[in-house]
């Protein structure tokens, strides 16, 4: 399996900030017990000032008390006031922006009644050249050090990022757009430099701002890579890094998936990894909010899972769950009868384990049960019609010569959503190249589908693909590797998978994903070592003094997994989740490479109807609600907490 994007971000984090200033907190304790060995020295913890996006980035990695435990005081929000702390040194987490220095330098404004802090470190999460210079005179006296982390980039599973930009969709592919290819490259930038690495960048062929993508981001690779920002290591094959457009694949983020992660989202449409869990305890009737996420290990071991197979899978175990459980309930009482204060005090560590683990078997035989409800009779008929459709062919093999007539039962009932029928429709446009413009609208008639969501269908055109034309044209299914397919509702594989093939065994077409030349490397046919990463810093305090992969305060250094070549592929709008399990399915089954995919966002097929609607709007998209993700803030606290 490839090395965690979460696993990186957290060593970059470990290594480049809270690594040095544990180190810089006990060069001073050892400096003071020099001079007075007698003396009482407290430890001295420092406040951290974020902005969202640092605390977002945060929150993906670490937990509060793992902050903390780093030499942290106290988390605060760099847009409010703070109690001062004179005394104490302050660490300044964000992004480089005008905004995040004017706060900086409001807090050490000539006019604040008291100083704010003794003296202040600032790690910017991204390139500072442009603000670098904007430091109030106040500022510079007491700023000893000032670092780039290149991490402002979301982190979202272990193998899944995002690029902090839910209007992407919308200024990639809507006439009204205006695509900020700065932003985009920086941020894939910023992906490279935590995983230390120097890809070559390929991008598909057919598409314009792929292309545009992928030229400043090589050009900014290979300038990064000069500053050792960057390095390549040489024994291996050189990692890769393809932009693809969504048009590339339009019928993945539409057709229903069947594995537990894609099918929640979709069936029981859950928003931001929220799911709202019922039960019964001595209070009575109680409603929990949950979160599934990377913290969930049930939620990891079986979200790729046909939901076939989800609760039999959940309810095994929870059967042996619940045989530890009782076998430790036993020991309980064998060691009280027993006296054996050691005994007990060994099974009393295990309780409260075991009960934050009932708590989630609980959550998930929940979402099995309300999943197996969700998928009734009409939504396995959508789905039967929608796999025909894509594969060409029905579950007998028997090929499909009507695309219309697959939807010919669907479109007209009323027991279907109209998002179901969409899709639908969508699927069979797509599947049969077009659709002439009186049967479309006749459709929409049958159908009865609103007129302000008769866009969703046509805006598909903006994607690069045939919807309204004068003649449909035979069409035929692209030769495809064939796959050992289980279950007849869930035939159809994402083109991605291909792709992520093909590339991790060298054979992906050099004509149909070119890729701009790279400067050469100095040095590289001797070194055969990972490349030292030189994030730029300025000052002392941000840089280690000890040996080569050692810190004086800890005894080595956690390091990147950098012997295997890497393809990332970023997939210009959005992902679905079912390209996501794919994702993971070749990086098991190839584990000579690590693979990652990275998007502006994650959609579900309902919000990527949503985000075709909005293509020809003025108006762009509204950003999407992360906040479950995040540390937040609460009324009359300092310290965040983690929202449940």
């Amino acid at each position: 399996m490839s090395t965690s994007i979460l696993e990186a971000v957290r060593i970059q984090f470990l290594n480049n900030l809270f690594g040095p200033l544990r180190e810089e907190s006990e060069r001073q304790i050892a400096a003071k017990k020099q001079k007075d060995p007698t003396a009482k020295i407290v430890f001295p913890y420092r406040p951290l000032i974020v902005d969202q996006v640092a605390l977002r980035v945060l929150s993906s990695v670490f937990t509060m008390s793992e902050i903390v435990a780093e030499g942290v005081s106290v988390v605060e929000d760099i847009t409010k006031g703070r109690q001062p702390m004179p005394t104490c040194e302050a660490i300044y987490l964000c992004a480089p922006t005008d905004r995040n220095v004017s706060y900086i330098n409001k807090d050490f404004s000539p006019d604040a009644p008291e100083k704010q802090y003794l003296g202040i470190h600032v790690f910017f999460l991204d390139d500072s050249s442009k603000v670098i210079g904007k430091f109030a005179p106040e500022t510079k006296k007491v700023l000893r050090s000032l670092k780039e982390l290149y991490l402002s980039f979301d982190p979202i599973e272990e193998l899944i990022f995002t690029v902090d930009d839910p209007e992407g969709f919308y200024n990639a592919y809507s006439p009204n757009g205006n695509f900020n290819v700065d932003h985009t490259c920086s941020m894939l930038a910023a992906v490279c430099a935590t995983l230390e690495d120097y890809p070559v960048v390929r991008y598909q062929k057919e598409s314009r701002l792929g292309g545009r993508i992928s030229g400043d981001l090589q050009a900014r690779l290979d300038d990064m890579a000069k500053a050792n920002v960057i390095g390549h290591v040489s024994s291996r094959k050189r990692s890769q890094l393809i932009i693809l457009d969504r048009g590339f694949d339009v019928i993945s983020p539409l057709v229903h998936e069947l594995t537990y992660q894609a099918a929640t989202v979709d069936l029981l449409n859950i928003n931001d990894g929220q799911y709202k869990y019922d039960y019964e305890d001595s209070r009575g009737a109680v409603s929990k909010v949950c979160l599934l996420d990377e913290k969930d290990f049930l939620w990891r071991r079986f979200r790729h899972d046909h939901i076939s197979y989800v609760y039999e899978n959940i309810t095994k175990a929870f059967r042996e769950f619940r045989k530890e459980k009782e076998a430790i309930t036993a020991k309980t009482a064998g060691a009280a009868d027993k006296d054996s204060v050691k005994d007990l005090k060994e099974v009393l560590k295990k309780i409260p384990q075991h009960q934050e683990l009932a708590t989630k078997y609980g959550v998930h035989l929940d979402l099995a049960t309300k999943l197996n409800k969700a998928f009734t009779k009409k939504i396995e008929k959508c789905i039967n019609a929608e796999q025909n459709m894509v594969m060409h062919e029905n579950g007998d093999g028997v090929k499909v010569r009507d695309f219309l007539e697959e939807i010919a039962s669907i479109i007209p009932d009323s027991g279907i959503s109209v998002e179901n029928k969409l899709r639908a429709l969508m699927l069979c446009i797509l599947s049969q190249q077009g659709i002439k413009e009186a049967d479309l609208n006749g459709l929409f008639e049958s159908g009865s589908i609103p007129p302000a969501k008769r866009d969703i269908v046509k805006n598909m055109a903006h994607l690069g693909v045939p919807v309204v034309v004068s003649k449909v044209k035979p069409s035929k299914l692209p030769a495809r590797p064939a796959r050992d397919l289980e279950f007849n509702l869930s035939r159809w594989t994402p083109l991605l998978k291909d792709l992520l093939e093909e590339a991790v065994d060298g054979k992906l077409s050099a004509t149909d994903y070119p890729g701009k030349d790279a400067v050469p490397i100095a040095g590289d046919e001797d070194d055969d070592g990972p490349a030292q990463s030189a994030r730029k810093s300025y000052g002392g305090w941000a840089q280690n003094k000890g040996k080569k992969g050692e810190r004086k305060s800890e005894s080595k250094q956690k390091t990147i997994d950098n012997h295997k070549p890497r393809v990332i592929v970023f997939v210009i709008g959005c992902i679905g989740y079912n390209e996501m399990r794919v994702a993971y399915e070749v990086a098991r089954a190839k584990p000579e490479c690590d693979i990652y995919l990275g998007s502006h966002m994650i959609a579900t097929p309902v919000k990527f109807l949503d985000l075709l609607s909005q293509l020809t709007h003025v108006q762009k998209a509204a950003p999407v609600d992360d906040s479950a993700r995040r540390l937040t803030f609460v009324a009359g606290q300092s310290v965040p907490e983690m929202r449940l």
